[in-house]
């Protein structure tokens, strides 16, 4: 017991230290925006899924921004994708891939992120369900 709670306690001031080591956030970093979807949410194995993508820069100034793109499911499932474009502030891009769906049947997590260089931007996520 005693040992349990020493180790939350050095825990909490781990994360106390980190949170005030890294300062606050930057301004830009939630003001990228990131949207995913998929269509249709259900397919059939082998059918395709369209995954449409779209983000739009919070940022003040040009930036090659990192996108990555991770597919998870049953039977130890995964991809991943992952691009860099440059984008001028404010700038949106928009794009959809089309996915051949997996055969084993379940849902399938779509998780997409954003990063400036080392720094999370911005995330977003959606799922289609193999049946």
């Amino acid at each position: 017991m005693k040992t349990t709670r020493t180790l939350a306690i050095a825990g909490f001031a781990l994360a106390l230290m980190l949170a005030v080591s890294a300062g606050p956030r930057p301004a830009f970093a939630s003001s990228t925006t990131f949207t995913l979807s998929a269509s249709p949410t259900t397919v059939a194995p082998g059918g395709t899924v369209s995954i449409s993508g779209s983000i739009t820069s919070g940022l003040s100034k040009n930036a090659r921004l990192t996108i990555n793109y991770d597919v998870t499911g049953p039977c130890g499932y995964t991809d991943h994708a992952s691009f860099t474009r440059l984008f001028k502030p404010g700038e949106t891009y928009s794009a959809t891939a089309l996915y051949t769906a997996p055969a084993c049947p379940g849902t399938y997590p779509v998780t997409g992120t954003v990063f400036d260089g080392s720094t999370l931007l911005a995330s977003a996520s959606t799922s289609f369900t193999v049946q």
